[in-house]
């Protein structure tokens, strides 16, 4: 990540992860004397949660924010104010099965390449989870214009080729896409179904296909194997940091009638694959 910390008289700092104890933000260089309190950013943290419809992440969080330092008697006093969200939710054994393998669409793979390791558990800091902190600082600077003010808001323009004619802003609540139009939002809500139910059709039939490669390809390197076994070949993996490791002091290392077996040299791993279990073991 580029940064967690923006803005410039007034900066804000993001932290957590999807699956840790909590997230939340600290704002520093806000002005002292305004009233502020956790339901004043409650309410806006309340649009953000998920759950909410069949458009959003099932995770059920009550997303209950807490105000920890810089409000005193219900009014800010000039100091950093960090505001926590605790996770409730989090199944982190729901993510064990990517432990090894990069989601196509996601920060997994970026992440592993920078820093030379990841949190996989729902993505870490590249969750949409991370937008809490913004949202409750959000809040408090909306609170400040509004002492100015200055109101802001915002909705759904257009989703695909759907776009709204008629603009209602109290409607925008009233439809899970937030649209200011009824009708449009009636057409978009069956357009995105319907192309949901699509897309999850071409999923199960992509992974149908995936599995029968993969199949194929164990299958392959299995009997490559034993074609080596017969012939006595020795296979000897070389690793570029220095050092051989043979194919008997790879089994050695393996797990009884493991299935799978692929090398990832580079971190000097060895991964074994039974069943539904995955693991690895360090081969220098």
């Amino acid at each position: 990540m580029a940064g967690s910390t923006f803005g410039n008289y007034i900066k804000i700092t993001t932290w957590g992860e999807s699956h840790g104890k909590a997230l939340g933000v600290v704002i520093d260089g806000f002005p002292a004397g305004l009233k502020l309190s956790e339901q004043d950013i409650q309410l806006y943290l309340d649009r953000r949660k998920p759950g909410q419809s069949k458009f959003t992440t099932a995770r059920a969080e009550g997303d209950e924010v807490v105000i920890l330092s810089g409000v005193f008697n219900g009014v800010t006093t000039g100091t950093p104010i960090s505001l926590m969200v605790e996770n409730k939710d989090q199944h982190s054994k729901d993510y064990g099965n990517i432990a090894t393998t990069f989601r196509p669409g996601h920060a997994d793979y970026g992440f592993i390449e920078k820093y030379g390791i990841r949190d996989y558990r729902g993505g870490g800091r590249s969750s949409g989870r991370e937008t809490i902190g913004r949202v409750a600082a959000g809040a408090v600077c909306a609170k400040l214009l509004q002492e100015l003010g200055v109101t802001v808001c915002a909705y759904t323009k257009s989703i695909g080729d759907i776009k709204i004619y008629d603009f209602d802003l109290s409607e925008r609540d009233n439809n899970p896409l937030c649209m200011p139009d009824a009708n449009a939002a009636k057409k978009a809500e069956e357009k995105v179904v319907a192309e949901t139910i699509e897309a999850k059709k071409t999923t199960r039939e992509a992974a149908a296909k995936a599995k029968k490669t993969v199949k194929k390809a164990d299958k392959t390197v299995k009997a490559l194997a034993k074609k080596a076994k017969a012939a006595k070949l020795e296979i000897v993996i070389q690793s570029p940091m220095g050092g051989n490791i043979t194919s008997e002091e790879i089994a050695a290392k393996l797990p009884k009638d493991a299935e799978t077996v692929f090398v990832r040299v580079d971190q000097n791993k060895l991964w074994w694959i039974k069943g539904e279990e995955t693991g690895s073991v360090d081969i220098w």
